[in-house]
């Protein structure tokens, strides 16, 4: 099965919007939240993502 670069985008956003949401709702007395902070490269030419925390919320970069 084959999935055109469109599909995967769009696939690749929503993953990522969840995982901002979750990051977002999480209330943990141990915040290692700030380890995912940094560039992350993709591989097989996916996009690159930056996530950083500005205030106290977490925000993420899709290149």
């Amino acid at each position: 099965m084959s999935i055109s670069r469109t599909k995967m985008l769009q696939v690749s956003k929503c993953l990522i919007g969840l995982a901002v949401m979750v990051l977002q709702s999480c209330d943990v007395t141990d915040n290692r939240r700030d380890l995912l902070c940094g560039n992350w490269e993709s591989v097989e030419g996916k996009p690159d993502v930056l996530i950083y925390k500005e205030g106290e919320a977490y925000k993420v970069t899709v290149f």
